[in-house]
């Protein structure tokens, strides 16, 4: 693991931040066949890119608990709910840090 260990409720506020910015480059890539999108890993020194198709984007956040991170950034704990070439799609576990 990089950088700091964070206390799960620090965690929890970077993941949502990390979404909602997903979420907009999502939206203003409407039509795009693919996306690169922040890993929401959870830990505030991560800087990796994940790419992924629009369409395993739309599948994933269906979801209200998936996240996507870069490949090796998934905590045991989480439970594996998509993988593809450049990305996992997680939801975390109890007490996860998803990397």
């Amino acid at each position: 693991m990089t950088g700091q260990r964070v206390n799960v409720e620090e965690q929890r506020l970077l993941r949502q931040a990390l979404r909602r910015a997903n979420d907009g480059i999502a939206r203003n890539a409407r039509g795009a066949d693919a996306l690169v999108l922040l890993c929401e890993c959870g830990d505030p020194a991560c800087r990796e890119r994940i790419g992924l198709t629009s369409e395993e984007y739309e599948l994933c956040r269906r979801s209200e608990v998936c996240l996507f991170v870069a490949p090796g950034h998934d905590d045991l704990e989480a439970v594996l709910l998509a993988r593809g070439a450049r990305f996992v799609a997680v939801q975390p576990g109890a007490g996860d840090r998803a990397r």
